[in-house]
């Protein structure tokens, strides 16, 4: 195999003379057949002398130099491409792909604009860079690009600084996408007055509040009557009595008298409430659960150490939405019984990739001096958002069209549509298909009149 060397110095005579006839070798390997490389670090306007030669990579034999003098350095007349795609991915993660290999490409700009955005050179002059320094290679993080509706613009660089067309993308990064997951169903058991469980320790209703164990009142004093503390709240006063004879604790001592006062049925300490305990369940059923399912628990708790603690049934039947309904025969003859859950497991915060079936729920209230409440408890089963962006679809005007889904959804929460050709009002069905797309028509804002436009539509949901 052959290669080819490729040397170049600044022409004599426009340099000094002791730098004029240093010939500094390219560093990279050039094989045969290649038609160009890029040689980085020449100056515009400069006369360059440059010269080749193969090279034998066995037995190193070299032909003669092809020598080329006065080549002058300019800027090159072409530009890059256009890039070939600009879309916005899972953690504000912008990225694109070029339509061919560019040789001189040095790197990317990226600028953004609120809202819908013009596009073209205009548009690239009145928007706002996104970055300093030419970003090298995608992906780019949207980190300092406010949320909400904004037209993100792209284009190549190469080393002349020559720039490609800008390429436009109108994303919606407002609160639908501040969170990476959309509600696919929730029970909130404190709005309902916690009633679904099973409570202790608490009457139902909203916010939960702990119950007074029976004779303890609510401002009953620490110590009840007829108590000699430990430590007097005179200084002067013994910690123990002086008499040698009296008790050391209160003034009755005898086998059947009490440590602290004389009642032998009042508490050592006032103002007790009770443990509480509140237990429940949600079930997940056969079209909510799988990797992309996000199960959580809200609570909202003035307990000091309270814990939330889960179990999951076993097993499920093969075919219901219900998990609990027998397989075949009635409920109560079921072809699958129940099995004993797994063991209580303290709640990690969420649960990721949810199973099918039961959970069971167990929020645990410790008592004491302090009366506990709870003000919020909320089960949410959430699924990963996906989006989905469709440039350049045609909406005719008699009758409109449908923006095509793509992949499979369960369902589709959120559609936006933006007219690129006019200032079209475009109208999306309340029925956001999930297997034929969203159906769009376009009215005239002015007439009502239906018109025909081009859109940009971007397809939120799970």
């Amino acid at each position: 195999m052959r290669l080819v060397e490729v040397e170049y110095r600044v022409t004599p005579g426009d340099a000094d003379a002791d730098t004029a006839t240093a010939w500094t070798r390219y560093a990279g390997e050039i094989r045969e057949g290649a038609s160009s490389v890029a040689v980085e670090g020449l100056d515009l306007g400069v006369s360059y002398d440059i010269r080749c030669r193969h090279v034998d990579d066995i037995t190193s034999a070299v032909s003669e130099w092809y020598t080329a003098l006065g080549r002058v350095v300019e800027k090159d007349a072409g530009v890059p491409p256009a890039l070939a795609s600009l879309r916005l991915t899972k953690g504000d993660c912008l990225t694109w792909e070029m339509p061919m290999e560019v040789i001189d490409l040095r790197g990317y700009r990226i600028r953004h604009a609120p809202n819908v955005h013009e596009g073209g050179e205009r548009g690239w002059g009145t928007a706002e860079p996104a970055h300093e320094d030419l970003i090298s290679n995608p992906p780019f993080i949207l980190c300092r690009v406010p949320k909400g509706p904004r037209t993100i613009i792209g284009r190549p660089v190469d080393w002349d600084d020559n720039e490609g067309e800008p390429l436009t993308l109108w994303t919606d990064r407002g609160a639908i996408n501040d969170v990476a997951e959309f509600i696919v169903r929730e029970v909130d058991e404190a709005a309902a007055g916690f009633v679904d469980g099973t409570l202790t320790g608490a009457s139902p209703g909203t916010p939960l509040q702990a119950t007074a164990y029976p004779g303890a009142a609510s401002a009953a004093p620490m110590f009840t009557d007829g108590i000699e503390p430990w430590m007097s709240h005179d200084a002067d006063a013994p910690m123990f009595s002086s008499d040698g004879d009296a008790p050391m604790f209160g003034e009755t001592w005898g086998k059947d008298s009490p440590w602290f006062g004389r009642d032998p049925n009042a508490l050592m300490f006032g103002s007790l409430y009770q443990w509480g305990e509140y237990t429940w369940s949600f079930t997940v059923r056969s079209w909510e659960g799988g990797p992309r399912a996000v199960l959580s628990v809200d609570v909202e708790s003035a307990a000091i150490g309270w814990r939330l603690m889960y179990r999951q049934r076993n097993p499920l039947p093969w075919f219901d939405s219900d998990p609990f309904a027998a397989m075949f025969g009635a409920p109560t003859d079921p072809m699958f019984p129940d099995q004993s859950p797994k063991p209580w497991r303290p709640w990690p915060g969420r649960l990721l990739d949810v199973e099918i079936g039961r959970y069971d729920f167990r929020l645990i209230l410790p008592g004491g001096r302090s009366q506990w409440t709870v003000s919020r408890l909320k089960v949410s089963l959430s699924s990963e958002a996906r989006m989905r962006h469709v440039s350049g679809l045609v909406v005719p005007a008699n009758g409109g069209t449908r923006a095509p889904p793509g992949d499979e959804w369960r369902k589709i929460v959120h559609v936006q549509p933006i007219a690129m050709t006019s200032a079209a009002r475009l109208v999306p069905v309340a029925h956001k298909s999930k297997g034929s797309g969203p159906a769009l028509r376009a009215f005239d804002p002015l007439t009502g009149a239906q018109v025909a436009t081009v859109v940009d539509v971007t397809i939120r949901g799970y």
